[in-house]
């Protein structure tokens, strides 16, 4: 079972998901760092880094996905990869013909974190406002999909965990 933490830069996705991992879940880390990463790009790449970067996130995230593909174990996993979708859209204004297809029903819930206070990193670039489009793009990317978001205030790691947690028990009734 796949279940998506989301939102925009700075949500405390990452925070969560190592909560979670702390707590025994199995996890999937942020593709888009780890390619940042491997590429040496900082805080002070360009929109056309951004968008060099983006196919090269979405082959790995499926790449990453197809291991679990029919596990019946929660995994948690830092973006999911509707994210991708959002990025392009909020880069180019468009999904690049040649973006691989995806079937929109790989997710057993997807978690929309609330954004909290924006710093900065060498993955991000974005100031305030654009964190803030880009968080709204995500939302609109997931929903184009067909998923129903749930939404995931801002409170503390622990009490955004649980919250997390007690909807996933109700969820795992249902399957």
């Amino acid at each position: 079972m796949k279940i998506v933490i989301t939102g925009g830069p700075c949500s405390g996705k990452s925070t969560i998901i190592s909560e979670l991992k702390n707590r025994g879940f199995k996890i999937i880390d942020e593709t888009a760092r780890e390619v940042i990463n491997d590429r040496n790009l900082d805080s002070n790449m360009t929109r056309d880094d951004s968008i060099s970067i983006q196919h090269e996130i979405i082959l790995r995230q499926i790449e990453k996905e197809k291991v679990i593909d029919g596990s019946f174990e929660i995994y948690f996993l830092d973006r999911g990869i509707f994210d991708v979708y959002a990025y392009y859209l909020h880069l180019t204004g468009r999904i690049p013909e040649d973006m691989p297809f995806v079937e929109s029903e790989k997710y057993a819930a997807v978690f929309a974190l609330e954004p909290i206070k924006f710093v900065k990193d060498n993955a991000r670039r974005e100031d305030d406002a654009e964190a803030l489009e880009i968080h709204e793009k995500i939302l609109e990317a997931y929903i184009a999909q067909g998923y129903t978001l749930i939404n995931v205030p801002v409170m503390d790691v622990e009490k955004r965990a649980g919250y997390i947690l007690s909807v996933v028990d109700d969820l795992k009734k249902e399957f």
